[in-house]
């Protein structure tokens, strides 16, 4: 129900609430009204797809561009005169809106929402797991409850679920549903019932907000819950080196900071909230490994669980005290200003091509297990493969960058299988979700597996990329692997170096095995396949190989 009543003391407030608006935000914005008409979906999908390339950061850019923003939006892929009229529309219909009075109803009693209170809610969903959403969405009156059939699905796969949380879902856009389809059994009736449990969850009184824990209905935020998190938040630095609650590096580096005048944080709760290890480890004294003592607090956003993460790293540190232990450098380039240390890994490792050989000649799971226990002897191999593209007219990774980034749409998911140091991950981030795997992890975002065995479920892929990465006794198995992960009509992209290579050989066996060639070639020292996954496997048993 939507009071228009006239309220001027709010309606400047409430347009400058709005013109701070990302357009994501917008719609999320719009969306929890109780009487929003649907977004059109074209608009509602082009706006998230190109969130992080749209030309207007805010609303406010947006209507300040005047004549201009028509021109700026005709950039984007896909946006027709029929779109940039239901933008305008949807943007004029939010900003003339009286929302400072706009209600939520719920069991009779309405209560007005304001701005910040809305934004405070619509920030607490998305930090939702889907659990907790069902659990939620469940706990409020009037609502029937969430289908079985999806509260089954997500509890069959709770730890594959493609997203974290509800944030995660709605800023996949257009590749959340690609996602959700390649879940078994989850269909797009489900797929509508979780978008409805969303938008209820998102326009419920912020009064009436509760869970259901052990069939008994509580609020989320207690006063017993908040008195501890604000007990927690006033710790200061100074107080936390005092009692003894961080290792000697910690408190030192701490108190050298204080001293200068350029600690960034007061307290524990500034630290929570103005993002913790990150501006640490801006700091250039303070150290990686000194700032990763501190728990990382980001995804702890509501009071209970962020009290019970701090109150409990207290208490273990204050219990058992700061265990130490080192974990094998990897960097590449390795540090080769040492002439004994050059040596020694040239005698151990040899020279890239018989390191590449010896890869070549033996099971994956074999050289995932000794790259494991000596990450040096990948570093090595990486390193040296760096010093040789500087000589290359054409590098491999660049031109399948290139391809995905004309072949497939905004916001496709990618494998990169045997990724190295992620360099394809990295370059197309703002625009596709990509899945990176190599024997050992140079950061965070890569899942260090044998590649014939990765966590991915079935028929996820849009692409799987194998660049100068198809090393093993087993290629066959990462190609299987790659048929399984790979969506009906997914493209498999590939570069291989030509020596000792027969490339009619690898495709013939690649089309038994239920591919499609799109192309073949050969680009200068690179064997380069296009191909794409039939509906049906022809023959699992085909050998395949160069």
């Amino acid at each position: 129900m939507t009071n228009r009543s006239e309220n001027h003391s709010t309606t400047e407030e409430h347009h400058k609430y709005v013109r701070s608006l990302s357009f994501p935000e917008l719609l999320d914005y719009y969306d929890s009204w109780p009487d929003a008409l649907s977004v059109p979906t074209r608009l509602r999908n082009i706006l998230l797809a190109n969130h992080k390339m749209f030309p207007f950061a805010t609303v406010g850019d947006y209507l300040d561009a005047g004549e201009a923003a028509t021109t700026k939006l005709m950039r984007i892929q896909n946006i027709g005169r029929k779109t940039k009229r239901d933008l305008r529309n949807l943007v004029d219909e939010v900003m003339n809106a009286d929302t400072a009075n706009i209600s939520i109803v719920q069991n009779d009693n309405a209560t007005p929402i304001t701005s910040n209170e809305q934004q405070e809610k619509l920030g607490g969903i998305r930090f939702l797991s889907f659990s907790e959403l069902l659990d939620f969405h469940d706990s409020l009156p009037d609502v029937q409850p969430s289908p079985a059939r999806l509260r089954n699905i997500l509890r069959a796969t709770h730890k594959t679920f493609p997203f974290a949380s509800v944030g995660k879902y709605l800023d996949a856009g257009d590749a959340a549903t690609s996602l959700l389809m390649s879940i078994p059994n989850f269909g797009k009736k489900t797929e509508r019932d979780l978008r409805r449990i969303i938008g209820k969850a998102m326009s419920a009184d912020i009064s009436c907000i509760v869970v259901r824990q052990n069939d008994k209905v509580s609020p989320v935020t207690s006063s017993e819950q908040q008195e501890k998190l604000d007990a927690v938040r006033a710790i200061t630095f100074p107080d936390l080196i005092e009692r003894s609650y961080a290792s000697p590096r910690l408190k030192n580096s701490i108190q050298h900071e204080i001293e200068k005048g350029t600690f960034p944080f007061s307290n524990l709760g500034e630290y929570f909230d103005k993002g913790g290890i990150s501006v640490l480890m801006s700091i250039p004294d303070f150290g990686k490994k000194t700032a990763l003592e501190l728990p990382d607090t980001t995804s702890q956003l509501t009071p209970e669980k962020a009290a019970g993460y701090w109150m409990g790293w207290l208490k273990r540190l204050t219990d058992e005290g700061m265990l130490e232990f080192d974990r094998k450098s990897i960097r590449v380039p390795l540090d080769e200003t040492d002439k004994e240390q050059n040596q020694r890994r040239l005698a151990d490792y040899g020279v890239l091509p018989k390191l590449r050989s010896r890869w070549s000649g033996e099971q994956s799971r074999k050289t995932h297990e000794r790259l494991q226990e000596n990450p040096e002897e990948w570093c090595y191999f990486h390193t040296k493969l760096q010093e040789q593209e500087r000589e290359w007219q054409h590098i491999p990774r660049e031109e399948c960058i290139k391809h995905i980034k004309e072949n497939l749409p905004l916001g496709s998911v990618v494998g990169d299988f045997g990724c190295g140091q992620a360099q394809l991950a990295f370059a197309l981030r703002d625009e596709y979700t990509v899945h990176s795997f190599d024997h050992v992890a140079i950061n965070p975002s890569v899942v260090a597996c044998d590649m014939a065995h990765t966590p991915l479920d079935d028929a996820i892929l849009d692409v799987a990329v194998y660049c100068l990465s198809l090393l093993g006794a087993n290629v066959k198995d990462y190609l299987v692997e790659a048929y399984r992960t790979l969506k009906p009509s997914g493209q498999l992209l590939v570069y291989h170096p030509i020596e000792n290579a027969d490339r009619l050989k690898f495709v013939a066996g690649l089309e038994r095995l239920g591919f499609a060639i799109v192309r073949q070639d050969q680009l200068e020292k690179w064997h380069y396949v296009w191909a794409i996954k039939r509906g049906r496997q022809a023959d699992a048993a085909a050998e395949i190989g160069f």
